[in-house]
């Protein structure tokens, strides 16, 4: 190098690496001529800061071309999903359907509630032709001010997912309905008051799509039956 830059004309010459995640990737240089002034202590630290900014940005880079490859990925994965999912904003704009959500964005689009600020972290619509259960997503990383995701469910009786769309708490009592509890002894297991379980119950009525205890516990039991 030194012999080429001489070659040149050159005489004083300035090398600084360029690291990406403690890497060498390569160098950035400089040079001047024999009639110019060496460089100063200053100038040297300079470059290496020059150095530094350059292998941050390469890193930047290289991430960003995996991030696109990844994101891609994904995108691909969740095609080949047959389960229905959505992402919107806050305000209920789609931001990315997979391809088995595409054929039910008509019927779920007035369930896919927004979310402002204040609102709550998950939703369940139980109507129509399908369930859509609406989950807030705990970072703005896909949108700025927040983002949704939504899954939907096409109404089938036993095959909607019933764990999918109940709380850890309503699966928890649904699952004591099916064992025969009443709901004295559901408030005495979960240390709440009976009205509160009576709550629980319409709630989870209401997303099971039955209208009694009879028909929850069969529900319950086709579930646990699909499970693998």
């Amino acid at each position: 190098m030194h012999d080429v830059l001489r070659g040149a004309g050159f005489y004083h010459s300035l090398e600084a690496p360029v690291v990406v995640s403690g890497e060498l990737i390569g160098t950035i240089n400089f040079a001047r001529a024999s009639n110019d002034r060496p460089f100063s202590i200053k100038e040297i630290r300079t470059a290496g800061q020059a150095a530094d900014q350059l292998g941050l940005a390469v890193q930047r880079a290289l991430r960003f071309e995996r991030s696109g490859k990844h994101s891609s990925l994904l995108e691909i994965v969740l095609d080949r999903l047959p389960l229905a999912i959505v992402v919107t904003d806050l305000d209920g704009r789609i931001l990315y359907a997979n391809q088995a959500a595409i054929p039910l964005l008509g019927l779920a689009a007035p369930h896919i509630a927004g979310f402002r600020p204040d609102a709550q972290r998950v939703a369940v619509s139980s109507q129509d032709e399908v369930t859509v259960k609406s989950i807030r997503l705990p970072t703005a990383a896909l949108q700025p001010g927040g983002a949704t995701l939504s899954l939907i469910y096409p109404r089938g009786g036993a095959e909607l997912p019933l764990w999918d769309i109940l709380s850890p708490r309503e699966q928890q009592i649904a699952d004591w309905v099916a064992q025969g509890l009443t709901t004295k002894q559901i408030s005495e297991r979960a240390v709440v008051s009976q009205n509160t379980v009576k709550q629980h119950l319409k709630r989870i009525f209401a997303k099971a799509d039955v209208s009694n205890r009879a028909e929850l516990v069969q529900r319950v039991w086709a579930t646990r039956a699909g499970r693998p």
